[in-house]
């Protein structure tokens, strides 16, 4: 067996254990990360295109696409916003979702705060991240697509947290980056 050290001494295959292939299947062709496509259907582990095992793209359609991943990239999605993401770049998020969406600020309204389109502050923003930041990733990511537009949102989470590619369920990982190139399964 193959020893590659780098602080210590571990087998070449644990150092590569985060790359997999995943799969996609449907009936419509998915070709593309395509963000219009990432808040259609059952979307309960979060914002994306959900890949999974061949098996269970199989299930889901006779079109299948795979694409290689690194799941370092990826965050739990039952986990709360604020242990795995910065307050302030969810504050810079949620910023940039109601400077470019006319209708974004109403969410701040559901969250029980007094504001009216012109009136939103900063500090708004960051009582809203905080707010958020106390639900699970998935539910986060929903509550934000749902109220703006899904590829504004895809768009800037990938500005934001370009290192957070998607969420991950015990079956599925939900990419909502739109860097992943997609190839056809026969």
């Amino acid at each position: 067996m193959m020893y590659f050290c780098i602080s210590k001494c571990m087998r070449i295959n644990e150092i590569q254990a985060h790359s997999i292939t995943v799969y996609h299947g449907d009936n419509h062709g998915t070709t593309a990360m395509d963000p219009k496509l990432m808040n259609y259907g059952n979307n309960q582990e979060g914002i994306g295109i959900y890949f999974g095992t061949l098996d269970t793209a199989r299930g889901y359609g006779d079109k299948i696409v795979s694409t290689t991943i690194d799941t370092a990239n990826f965050l739990n999605s039952r986990s709360i916003t604020a242990d795995k993401l910065s307050i302030g770049n969810l504050t810079t998020l949620i910023q940039e979702l109601n400077k470019r969406d006319s209708d974004f600020w109403y969410l701040f309204t559901d969250f029980g705060m007094d504001v009216e389109q012109d009136t939103v502050e900063e500090y708004h923003c960051s009582e809203l991240a905080q707010a958020l930041g106390d639900d699970e990733l998935r539910n986060m990511q929903i509550t934000l697509a749902e109220r703006s537009n899904v590829e504004l949102f895809v768009q800037l989470w990938n500005k934001i947290f370009p290192n957070v590619h998607g969420l991950y369920d015990d079956e599925f990982y939900a990419i909502l980056n739109t860097n992943y190139k997609l190839t056809k399964v026969q």
